[in-house]
């Protein structure tokens, strides 16, 4: 939401009269929420307040030629604990690079593996998911984890004839 936003929903929240010397509920901050930001929250009070546990993150990173970044996220917890697949969110990247500066980015991580690619003017000395520990969450970095392989959309062209075939086959390759 933002900070502008989160502030502005949280103190209407607080100074709506319907709220004053009464019980609200979690459903009333979330209404709150929702019109100020003039967004659906569902998903978030979902996977936050209604359901339990976290996400773990494993990660990699690469850089290739022109100092491109490719980071990859994956989300686990699913597979070791039978949490909830993905949590879907923003995520900060810290990247440190060799001449001692770094930058903080921000990505929509919505995917269980999710790979952002970055153009940048340095060479990456290290990459930290969530530096400051906004999120409730565990983080492995994971160099087994490949980077940079993208799937194949363009078709091979592959020609195999006949079809059927009995005694022989032919195989043509670009």
């Amino acid at each position: 939401l933002g900070d502008e936003v989160f502030f502005d929903a949280l103190l209407d929240y607080t100074q709506n009269p319907d709220f004053a010397y009464k019980n609200a509920s979690t459903e009333d901050l979330q209404q709150s929420f929702e019109n100020t930001s003039g967004m659906d929250l569902d998903f978030f009070f979902d996977q936050w307040i209604y359901d339990e546990r976290w996400p773990f993150y494993h990660y990699n990173y690469a850089q290739g030629g022109n100092n491109n970044l490719s980071v990859v996220i994956q989300q686990v917890q699913e597979s070791l604990y039978g949490y909830r697949p993905v949590f879907q969110m923003p995520v900060r990247i810290y990247v440190g690079f060799t001449d001692d500066t770094d930058t903080t980015l921000s990505v929509w991580n919505d995917q269980q593996t999710q790979q952002f690619d970055f153009a940048l003017d340095k060479e990456v000395a290290e990459v930290l998911i969530d530096p400051d520990k906004w999120i409730l969450r565990k983080t492995l970095f994971q160099p087994s984890l490949p980077v940079g392989i993208s799937k194949n959309t363009e078709p091979v062209g592959i020609t195999v004839y006949p079809n059927p075939f009995s005694d022989k086959v032919t195989i043509r390759l670009p």
